[in-house]
Protein backbone atom coordinates (compact mmCIF):
# COMPACT_ATOMS: atom_id res chain seq x y z
CA UNK A 1 0.00 0.00 0.00
CA UNK A 2 1.32 3.44 -0.97
CA UNK A 3 0.31 6.20 1.42
CA UNK A 4 0.72 9.54 -0.33
CA UNK A 5 -0.33 13.19 -0.60
CA UNK A 6 -1.23 14.75 -4.00
CA UNK A 7 1.12 17.70 -3.44
CA UNK A 8 4.14 15.53 -2.59
CA UNK A 9 6.95 15.73 -5.17
CA UNK A 10 8.48 12.38 -4.20
CA UNK A 11 5.04 10.78 -4.53
CA UNK A 12 4.71 12.11 -8.07
CA UNK A 13 8.17 10.74 -8.91
CA UNK A 14 7.40 7.23 -7.68
CA UNK A 15 3.89 7.12 -9.22
CA UNK A 16 4.87 5.79 -12.70
CA UNK A 17 7.06 3.06 -11.15
CA UNK A 18 4.32 2.08 -8.71
CA UNK A 19 1.78 1.89 -11.55
CA UNK A 20 4.14 -0.16 -13.70
CA UNK A 21 4.77 -2.58 -10.83
CA UNK A 22 1.03 -2.86 -10.13
CA UNK A 23 0.37 -3.84 -13.76
CA UNK A 24 3.06 -6.54 -13.71
CA UNK A 25 2.05 -7.94 -10.33
CA UNK A 26 -1.56 -8.43 -11.46
CA UNK A 27 -0.15 -11.13 -13.77
CA UNK A 28 1.77 -12.81 -10.97
CA UNK A 29 0.71 -16.29 -9.78
CA UNK A 30 -0.87 -15.64 -7.35
CA UNK A 31 -1.72 -12.01 -8.23
CA UNK A 32 -0.45 -9.28 -5.91
CA UNK A 33 -2.52 -6.12 -5.49
CA UNK A 34 -0.95 -2.68 -5.06
CA UNK A 35 -3.21 0.11 -3.88
CA UNK A 36 -2.87 3.80 -3.04
CA UNK A 37 -4.26 5.74 -0.07
CA UNK A 38 -4.56 9.54 -0.32
CA UNK A 39 -3.75 10.73 3.20
CA UNK A 40 -5.40 14.11 2.62
CA UNK A 41 -8.71 12.29 2.22
CA UNK A 42 -8.14 9.36 4.62
CA UNK A 43 -6.31 10.92 7.54
CA UNK A 44 -7.64 8.43 10.10
CA UNK A 45 -6.40 5.45 8.09
CA UNK A 46 -2.96 6.97 7.64
CA UNK A 47 -2.83 7.89 11.32
CA UNK A 48 -3.77 4.34 12.32
CA UNK A 49 -0.69 2.97 10.57
CA UNK A 50 1.71 5.65 11.77
CA UNK A 51 2.23 7.39 8.45
CA UNK A 52 4.26 10.55 9.08
CA UNK A 53 5.92 11.17 5.73
CA UNK A 54 5.19 10.69 2.04
CA UNK A 55 5.32 8.44 0.26
CA UNK A 56 5.18 5.63 2.85
CA UNK A 57 5.04 2.06 1.55
CA UNK A 58 3.74 -0.75 3.71
CA UNK A 59 3.10 -4.44 3.13
CA UNK A 60 -0.06 -6.01 4.52
CA UNK A 61 -0.34 -9.75 5.07
CA UNK A 62 -3.26 -11.29 6.99
CA UNK A 63 -4.02 -7.92 8.55
CA UNK A 64 -0.44 -7.40 9.78
CA UNK A 65 1.42 -4.34 8.46
CA UNK A 66 5.17 -4.11 7.98
CA UNK A 67 7.36 -1.44 6.39
CA UNK A 68 8.40 -1.97 2.78
CA UNK A 69 12.19 -1.62 2.78
CA UNK A 70 13.08 -2.32 -0.85
CA UNK A 71 13.95 -0.14 -3.80
CA UNK A 72 11.54 2.29 -5.42
CA UNK A 73 11.96 1.14 -9.02
CA UNK A 74 9.25 -1.04 -10.58
CA UNK A 75 11.66 -3.97 -10.92
CA UNK A 76 12.50 -3.79 -7.20
CA UNK A 77 8.85 -3.74 -6.17
CA UNK A 78 7.95 -6.62 -8.49
CA UNK A 79 10.83 -8.77 -7.22
CA UNK A 80 10.03 -8.20 -3.56
CA UNK A 81 6.24 -8.39 -3.78
CA UNK A 82 6.28 -11.52 -5.96
CA UNK A 83 8.34 -13.18 -3.23
CA UNK A 84 5.88 -11.88 -0.63
CA UNK A 85 3.10 -13.81 -2.35
CA UNK A 86 4.60 -17.05 -1.08
CA UNK A 87 4.72 -18.26 2.53
CA UNK A 88 6.73 -16.05 4.90
CA UNK A 89 8.46 -19.16 6.21
CA UNK A 90 9.13 -22.33 4.22
CA UNK A 91 8.02 -25.53 5.94
CA UNK A 92 10.60 -28.34 5.86
CA UNK A 93 8.64 -31.53 5.31
CA UNK A 94 11.41 -34.01 4.55
CA UNK A 95 15.18 -34.54 4.63
CA UNK A 96 15.57 -33.64 0.96
CA UNK A 97 14.09 -30.19 1.59
CA UNK A 98 16.28 -29.79 4.68
CA UNK A 99 19.42 -30.64 2.69
CA UNK A 100 18.48 -28.09 0.03
CA UNK A 101 17.96 -25.36 2.61
CA UNK A 102 21.23 -26.20 4.36
CA UNK A 103 23.07 -25.69 1.05
CA UNK A 104 21.69 -22.17 0.71
CA UNK A 105 24.14 -19.28 0.26
CA UNK A 106 22.01 -17.04 2.46
CA UNK A 107 21.72 -16.64 6.22
CA UNK A 108 18.58 -18.49 7.31
CA UNK A 109 16.44 -18.37 10.45
CA UNK A 110 15.28 -21.85 11.52
CA UNK A 111 12.36 -22.58 13.84
CA UNK A 112 11.66 -26.08 15.17
CA UNK A 113 8.27 -26.46 16.84
CA UNK A 114 5.95 -29.26 17.95
CA UNK A 115 2.87 -27.65 16.44
CA UNK A 116 1.71 -24.65 14.43
CA UNK A 117 -0.39 -23.77 17.47
CA UNK A 118 2.69 -23.22 19.66
CA UNK A 119 2.85 -19.61 20.78
CA UNK A 120 6.51 -19.50 19.75
CA UNK A 121 5.60 -20.76 16.26
CA UNK A 122 2.96 -18.05 15.89
CA UNK A 123 5.41 -15.36 16.99
CA UNK A 124 8.09 -16.78 14.68
CA UNK A 125 5.68 -16.44 11.77
CA UNK A 126 4.84 -12.84 12.71
CA UNK A 127 8.52 -11.89 12.81
CA UNK A 128 9.16 -13.74 9.55
CA UNK A 129 6.49 -11.55 7.98
CA UNK A 130 8.38 -8.43 9.09
CA UNK A 131 11.77 -9.55 7.76
CA UNK A 132 10.72 -11.53 4.70
CA UNK A 133 12.21 -8.99 2.30
CA UNK A 134 15.74 -9.39 3.63
CA UNK A 135 15.99 -12.79 5.37
CA UNK A 136 15.04 -16.42 4.71
CA UNK A 137 12.91 -18.24 7.28
CA UNK A 138 12.21 -21.97 7.49
CA UNK A 139 10.39 -24.10 10.05
CA UNK A 140 9.45 -27.67 10.84
CA UNK A 141 6.98 -29.41 13.16
CA UNK A 142 8.83 -32.73 12.90
CA UNK A 143 11.06 -33.93 15.75
CA UNK A 144 12.91 -36.13 13.22
CA UNK A 145 13.74 -33.13 11.03
CA UNK A 146 14.89 -31.15 14.07
CA UNK A 147 17.15 -34.01 15.14
CA UNK A 148 18.50 -34.44 11.61
CA UNK A 149 19.38 -30.74 11.59
CA UNK A 150 21.18 -31.15 14.91
CA UNK A 151 18.62 -29.37 17.04
CA UNK A 152 15.51 -30.06 19.11
CA UNK A 153 11.91 -28.94 18.98
CA UNK A 154 11.66 -25.53 20.59
CA UNK A 155 14.97 -24.33 19.14
CA UNK A 156 15.13 -21.13 17.06
CA UNK A 157 18.46 -20.70 15.33
CA UNK A 158 20.24 -18.30 12.98
CA UNK A 159 22.43 -20.33 10.64
CA UNK A 160 25.01 -18.81 8.34
CA UNK A 161 25.74 -20.64 5.05
CA UNK A 162 28.32 -23.43 5.06
CA UNK A 163 30.35 -21.58 2.43
CA UNK A 164 30.66 -18.61 4.83
CA UNK A 165 32.00 -20.65 7.75
CA UNK A 166 34.71 -18.65 9.50
CA UNK A 167 36.71 -18.69 12.72
CA UNK A 168 35.89 -15.02 13.17
CA UNK A 169 32.17 -15.47 13.83
CA UNK A 170 29.71 -18.12 15.02
CA UNK A 171 28.07 -20.08 12.23
CA UNK A 172 25.00 -20.76 14.37
CA UNK A 173 23.38 -18.60 17.03
CA UNK A 174 20.63 -20.16 19.10
CA UNK A 175 17.83 -18.17 20.73
CA UNK A 176 18.39 -18.38 24.53
CA UNK A 177 16.36 -21.17 26.14
CA UNK A 178 15.94 -19.00 29.23
CA UNK A 179 13.95 -16.39 27.28
CA UNK A 180 10.35 -16.47 26.13
CA UNK A 181 10.08 -16.34 22.34
CA UNK A 182 7.89 -13.25 22.20
CA UNK A 183 7.69 -11.16 19.04
CA UNK A 184 9.83 -8.44 20.61
CA UNK A 185 12.44 -10.91 21.91
CA UNK A 186 12.70 -12.63 18.52
CA UNK A 187 12.95 -9.30 16.75
CA UNK A 188 15.80 -8.20 19.02
CA UNK A 189 17.56 -11.57 18.64
CA UNK A 190 17.50 -11.24 14.85
CA UNK A 191 18.52 -7.57 14.78
CA UNK A 192 21.52 -8.18 17.03
CA UNK A 193 22.80 -11.38 15.42
CA UNK A 194 21.76 -11.79 11.79
CA UNK A 195 24.26 -9.49 10.07
CA UNK A 196 27.47 -10.89 11.49
CA UNK A 197 30.86 -9.23 11.17
CA UNK A 198 30.76 -8.65 7.42
CA UNK A 199 27.53 -9.66 5.66
CA UNK A 200 27.30 -9.80 1.90
CA UNK A 201 24.87 -7.13 0.75
CA UNK A 202 23.24 -6.08 -2.50
CA UNK A 203 22.29 -2.61 -3.73
CA UNK A 204 18.65 -3.01 -2.65
CA UNK A 205 19.70 -3.83 0.95
CA UNK A 206 22.38 -1.15 1.31
CA UNK A 207 19.92 1.27 2.91
CA UNK A 208 19.38 -1.20 5.76
CA UNK A 209 23.10 -1.07 6.59
CA UNK A 210 23.01 2.72 6.68
CA UNK A 211 20.42 2.88 9.47
CA UNK A 212 22.82 2.08 12.32
CA UNK A 213 26.59 2.24 12.65
CA UNK A 214 28.95 3.85 10.15
CA UNK A 215 29.52 1.37 7.31
CA UNK A 216 32.83 0.14 5.90
CA UNK A 217 32.08 -1.46 2.53
CA UNK A 218 34.57 -3.88 0.92
CA UNK A 219 33.81 -4.10 -2.79
CA UNK A 220 35.40 -6.98 -4.71
CA UNK A 221 34.54 -9.99 -6.89
CA UNK A 222 31.98 -11.48 -4.48
CA UNK A 223 30.60 -14.68 -6.04
CA UNK A 224 29.74 -17.61 -3.79
CA UNK A 225 28.31 -19.51 -6.75
CA UNK A 226 31.36 -19.56 -9.06
CA UNK A 227 34.18 -18.83 -6.64
CA UNK A 228 33.17 -19.67 -3.06
CA UNK A 229 36.71 -20.27 -1.74
CA UNK A 230 38.15 -17.10 -3.25
CA UNK A 231 35.20 -15.02 -2.07
CA UNK A 232 35.40 -16.40 1.46
CA UNK A 233 39.17 -15.85 1.56
CA UNK A 234 38.74 -12.11 1.03
CA UNK A 235 35.69 -11.93 3.30
CA UNK A 236 37.82 -13.50 6.05
CA UNK A 237 40.42 -10.78 5.53
CA UNK A 238 37.68 -8.17 5.98
CA UNK A 239 36.39 -9.87 9.14
CA UNK A 240 39.90 -10.07 10.61
CA UNK A 241 39.91 -6.27 10.57
CA UNK A 242 36.22 -5.90 11.50
CA UNK A 243 36.61 -7.75 14.82
CA UNK A 244 38.88 -4.96 16.08
CA UNK A 245 36.45 -2.16 15.16
CA UNK A 246 33.09 -2.94 16.82
CA UNK A 247 31.84 0.64 16.38
CA UNK A 248 31.65 0.11 12.61
CA UNK A 249 29.47 -2.20 10.51
CA UNK A 250 31.56 -3.91 7.86
CA UNK A 251 30.01 -5.42 4.74
CA UNK A 252 31.07 -7.05 1.47
CA UNK A 253 29.57 -6.41 -1.96
CA UNK A 254 30.09 -7.37 -5.58
CA UNK A 255 31.91 -4.67 -7.55
CA UNK A 256 29.55 -5.07 -10.53
CA UNK A 257 26.47 -4.33 -8.39
CA UNK A 258 28.17 -1.31 -6.82
CA UNK A 259 30.00 -0.07 -9.94
CA UNK A 260 28.25 3.31 -9.92
CA UNK A 261 29.11 4.01 -6.28
CA UNK A 262 32.73 2.94 -6.77
CA UNK A 263 33.04 5.07 -9.92
CA UNK A 264 31.63 8.12 -8.12
CA UNK A 265 34.28 7.74 -5.44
Amino acid sequence: VKFYAPWCGHCKKIAPEFEKAATQLKKNDPPVTLIEVDCTEHQSVCGKYGVSGYPTLKIFRNGEASDYQGGRQASDMVKIMAAQAGPVSLEILDEAKLAKVQDSHFTTIYGFFSSENDEAAKNFNKVANEYQETLDFVHSYSSDIAEKAGFAQGDIVILRPKVMKSKFEDQEIKFPESETASVEALRTFIEVNQAGLAPVIEMDTLHLMLQGKAVVLAVFDVDYERNPKGTQYWRNRVMKVAKDFPDFQFACANFVDFARIVTDM
